[in-house]
């Protein structure tokens, strides 16, 4: 694994990468521009191991694909004519070269995913000037942290610098940040309550990055020996989906389908009956609140999904909820999704929803997140999780807001953190301060309103109080106080 200075150094350059950039693009279309060039360097150190035998089963199966790229293709070919200039047009046309060869190969992309990358762009600059940009940025890309090979540890050097990259990003973007980053702590509490086993089939409605399917796939026990994923995700940002796939195969993952389009008016997964598709995992991070999301169009939804209720054109949280649900297998679907607070107490259509989703029996467990968690906003947060099949009708809640450490402001979910919450998770039992498990007639008298604080009841420690030792203090300051007063008197001429 990589070492605590390796990681140190790693957020060093990436920041400087942004600070190349700065004044160019925002920072979205700073990701778009360093994931095309770390694909690029990556696959590259790939293609070297490949040619070495340096590689798993998994990787070979791309020899025969890339066999048909041109020569001249590769990052180091790039990097060693960087003099002649045009860096630009061969960063293109490699990147064109391997989109045909991976992602309309492999994976059989609806469209192009580099189609909106230029490295000519004036965005970057007039072109005497562009190429001396993109030799620098060449230039950092062939350090010793950019190193993707097999000897060199490759697969933990990408997952630490995708991780840092897109943390840099949602920091850099601020509120549009939240579109497509979760927080690693958060992502990885939710892969571990759904429990993803092999062979299972893991869907994520609003899934950017696919950084939270990642979370799940990687809980997999003996990963290495099941390649082949039932992975799904629909993402409506054509930015994020492109990056999506680009992930999806730093990470290895070479068999997933990722389609872009909104998933209210267009949910792109059928059956052959043209039903929605069914998935054993579903779990999400959508954005909280979405406004003018399709609630005239939910009236008459073909899928069926808003028999509960319609949800609020202000507010799509439960039409997230909704769509997830239609989406769970009837024998083992089980599902975790990130909900701003209100959505456990809101009024109107949204508490008709809650009181038929209770009634129904899908609610499973509502846990309470800390605060400042997301970049994009400080407002609380909960993760609910809904299972078909469940055993009894109880719900389970669960306080973990106390549960985080802090740095520089904001709030951070640790192992040590999941641990706990899991831990009252799969004991479902009533424990002061942490956990109570609330039955249906409990929650009924509460008017369905499933607020975390009204079934578990923080007690404060009372501590005993020496009332003495307190009244001779006090007379000690008063004293201290007069003689204060006495001396500032004095200095002032009283």
């Amino acid at each position: 694994m990589m070492s605590i200075v390796d990681e140190k150094e790693t957020k060093k350059i990436i920041s400087d990468i942004f600070n190349i950039f700065r004044g160019r693009l925002d920072a979205i279309q700073c990701l778009d521009y360093i994931i095309s060039l770390i694909f690029l360097k990556y696959i590259s150190d790939l293609i070297c191991d490949i040619n070495e035998d340096r590689v798993s089963d998994n990787d070979l199966r791309l020899k025969e694909l890339l066999s048909n790229v041109p020569k001249g293709m590769s990052f180091y070919s790039i990097s060693s004519e960087i003099n002649h200039g045009g860096i630009g047009e061969r960063i293109n046309t490699a990147l064109s070269c391997y989109d045909e060869a991976i992602f309309q190969s492999l994976y059989k992309c609806d469209s192009r995913i580099f189609s909106d990358i230029d490295f000519t762009s004036d965005r970057l600059g007039p072109a005497r000037g562009r190429d001396a940009f993109l030799s620098e940025l060449m230039h950092i890309f062939n350090s010793r942290e950019f190193q993707f090979n097999y000897y060199n540890d490759g697969a933990d050097r990408i997952s630490l610098i995708c991780s840092i990259l897109f943390e840099k990003t949602a920091s850099e973007a601020g509120l549009r940040g939240g579109d497509f980053y979760t927080p690693h702590g958060v992502s990885a509490l939710l892969s571990e309550l759904v429990s993803p086993r092999a062979g299972d089939s893991i869907y994520d409605p609003a899934c950017g990055t696919g950084s939270l399917l990642l979370s799940a796939v990687h809980k997999i026990p003996y990963i290495e020996k099941c390649q082949n994923h039932n992975v799904y995700g629909q993402e409506i940002i054509k930015v994020s989906w492109n990056i999506a796939y680009i992930n999806m195969f730093l990470h290895g993952v070479y068999s997933c389908k990722i389609k872009w389009g909104d998933v209210f008016q267009n949910p792109q997964f059928k059956n052959s009956k043209s039903e929605l598709a069914k998935f054993d995992v579903v779990l999400s991070n959508p954005p909280f609140s979405m406004s003018n999301w399709g609630n005239k169009e939910a009236l008459s939804d073909r899928f069926g999904r808003f028999a509960m209720g319609v949800p609020p054109q202000s507010k799509a949280d439960y039409a997230f909820i909704l769509h997830m649900i239609a989406s769970l297998k009837d024998d083992t679907g089980r599902m975790a999704v990130v909900v701003p607070h209100g959505v456990l107490f809101r009024g109107a259509n949204e508490a008709l929803i809650r009181m038929n989703l209770i009634k129904e029996n899908l609610l499973d467990a509502v846990i309470g997140l800390p605060e400042r968690l997301f970049l994009s906003t400080n407002i609380s947060t909960a993760i609910l999780i809904f299972r078909k099949n469940k055993m009894d009708s109880n719900v389970l809640f669960i306080d973990s807001t106390i549960l985080f450490e802090n740095s520089k402001g904001r709030n951070y979910i640790t192992g040590e953190h999941i641990k706990r919450i899991l831990k009252a998770f799969h004991e479902r039992q009533d424990v002061c301060n942490i956990s109570h498990v609330a039955c249906l007639s409990e929650i009924e008298h509460n008017d369905y309103n499933i607020n975390i604080t009204r079934y578990v009841k923080r007690v404060e420690e009372i501590q005993d109080i020496d009332l003495y030792s307190l009244i001779d203090k006090q007379e000690e300051l008063l004293a201290e106080l007069h003689y204060l007063e006495k001396e500032m008197k004095s200095y002032i001429g009283y």
